[in-house]
C-alpha cells in the first residue's frame, strides 16, 4: 500500500467516541501528507441493524428502544449478510428534542443511498455519506474479509501456513497479556493440520463463524472456502504494509499490546504506531431524567432491618454482650438468639416505615434507570445536533 494513516471499526453507526477516530484520521492525514484508510472490520459478527436509540414510555419516563432495521443474524459476520430490505425508523416521542428523529430519519435515507450488496458495504457507505460535511477528500475503504486477496496479507497467511504450531503458541504467549482480549487457539501436536490459526471459516450453509484450522488455511490459500483475519491478525496485517500510524480508541489501544507481541515473537515484522483517541458527547436529555440526590438505596433497607432500634447505641451493646460471652458456650448462644427476637419485635413494629422506605426504593431503582439513559454516551452518532459534531470536530487536533 501507499503510505497512510489508518483507522476503523465494525459496521455500525458508532458512537462519537468512535467518530473521534474518524475525524482524528481527516485531520493528521492531512496535516501530514499521508492517505487516509478506513479499516471496515467486516469479519465481526455484530448486529448494525439493532441501533439503539432513546424514547419516552407511556408513563413519560426515558427508556432504551431498538429500531430493527434488518433482522439479527447471530453468529453471521457482515461480510456474508446480504441487505433484501431496511425497515423504516420508529416514530418517537415528541417530547424528545428534534434531533433523535431527525437523526433516525437520517440514517434510514444513507442507508438507502449507500452502495453496496453486504451489511458491511451498506454501513460504511452510509457512515460515510453522513459524515461528508467534515470530510475534506473521500477516505478508501478497505475491508477485513478481503486483506488475505491483498499481497501483504496472502503473505503472513502464507507464514502462518508453514508453522501453524509456532503461530498458535506464539498468539497465546500474546492474549496471556492482556486478560480477555482473544481465546487461545488449540494446538495438535499429533495431527498439525488441526491446530487452529488466526483465521475465521465460514460454514457454507449457515455463514456462521468458527475457527479456522492449519488445514482449512491450507484450502483457503487454494482458493477453496472463505477465511477472515481475526482482530489481531487483521490489524498486524494492516499495520506492517504501508501504514505510517493506526489510530485506535481506548479498547483497541489496550488490545494492540496482543497484536505487537504476537507479531515480534511470530512474524518478526514492525508495525507502525498506535495513537489512543476517544471522546464523550451525550444527548440533551437531562431535563427529562429525575435528580438523584437523596435517593435511598438497598443498602439503606439492609441497614434498617439489622439495626431497627431508634437508640444508635443499642445494637452495639447488644453485639458487645454476645462477642464478651465465651466461644462456643450456651451463653453466646442465648443472646446471640435473643437479639434475633429483639430485632425481629422491632422490625415488626415499624413495618410501615419498612414498607415505605421499600416503595421509595423501587421508586429509586426506576429513576436510576431513566437517569443512566440520560447518562448515556453511546447513543450513535448521527442522533446528535450538527453543532454539537461539529465543535467535536474542533476539539479534535
Amino acid at each position: 500500500m501507499t503510505p497512510h494513516l489508518t483507522s476503523g471499526h465494525q459496521p455500525s453507526f458508532f458512537h462519537p467516541g468512535i467518530l473521534a477516530k474518524r475525524i482524528a484520521l481527516e485531520k493528521r492525514a492531512e496535516s501530514e501528507g499521508l492517505e487516509k484508510v478506513w479499516l471496515v472490520a467486516d469479519q465481526d459478527a455484530n448486529e448494525p441493524g439493532q441501533i439503539i436509540h432513546p424514547d419516552l414510555d407511556r408513563s413519560g419516563a426515558l427508556v432504551r428502544r431498538t429500531w430493527r432495521a434488518i433482522p439479527t443474524s447471530p453468529g453471521v459476520p457482515c461480510c456474508a449478510r446480504g441487505v433484501d430490505r431496511i425497515a423504516p425508523p420508529p416514530r418517537v416521542s415528541s417530547k424528545l428534542p428534534g434531533m433523535i428523529q431527525h437523526g433516525l430519519d437520517r440514517m434510514h435515507e444513507a442507508l438507502l443511498e449507500a452502495p453496496g450488496e453486504t451489511v458491511a458495504e451498506r454501513w460504511a457507505g452510509a457512515n460515510e455519506i453522513l459524515f461528508d460535511r467534515w470530510s475534506s477528500s473521500p477516505v478508501r475503504m478497505i475491508h477485513a474479509s478481503r486483506l488475505i486477496e491483498e499481497p501483504r496479507g496472502r503473505a503472513l497467511a502464507e507464514r502462518i501456513a508453514e508453522d501453524p504450531v509456532g503461530c498458535a503458541r506464539a498468539w497465546n504467549e500474546a492474549v496471556s497479556l492482556v486478560p480477555r482480549s482473544a481465546r487461545p487457539l488449540r494446538v495438535d501436536t499429533r495431527a498439525l493440520q488441526q491446530t487452529e490459526v488466526p483465521f475465521w471459516r465460514l460454514d457454507p450453509e449457515t455463514r456462521r463463524r468458527s475457527t479456522a484450522t492449519a488445514d482449512d488455511l491450507h484450502r483457503g490459500l487454494t482458493t477453496e472456502g472463505t477465511l477472515l483475519p481475526k482482530a489481531f491478525l487483521m490489524t498486524a496485517i494492516v499495520r506492517s504494509d504501508g501504514c505510517r500510524g493506526m489510530i485506535h480508541g481506548t479498547g483497541g489501544g489496550r488490545y494492540e499490546q496482543v497484536t505487537e507481541a504476537w507479531a515480534e515473537r511470530f512474524l518478526d515484522v514492525e508495525l507502525a504506531p498506535v495513537s489512543v483517541v476517544t471522546a464523550t458527547v451525550r444527548l440533551p436529555l437531562d431535563d427529562l431524567a429525575p435528580r438523584m440526590e437523596g435517593q435511598p438505596t438497598a443498602h439503606d433497607l439492609r441497614r434498617l432491618v439489622h439495626d431497627p432500634w431508634p437508640d444508635p447505641m443499642r445494637k452495639q451493646a447488644l453485639v458487645e454482650r454476645i462477642r464478651n460471652a465465651p466461644r462456643g458456650s450456651e451463653e453466646r448462644l442465648r443472646l446471640y438468639r435473643s437479639m434475633q427476637a429483639a430485632r425481629q419485635e422491632e422490625c415488626t413494629m415499624i413495618t410501615k416505615r419498612l414498607d415505605d422506605l421499600e416503595r421509595r426504593i423501587e421508586t429509586a431503582r426506576e429513576a436510576l434507570a431513566t437517569f443512566a439513559v440520560a447518562e448515556d454516551r453511546t447513543w450513535p452518532w448521527p442522533l446528535h445536533e450538527t453543532s454539537a459534531l461539529s465543535a467535536l470536530v474542533a476539539d479534535i487536533d
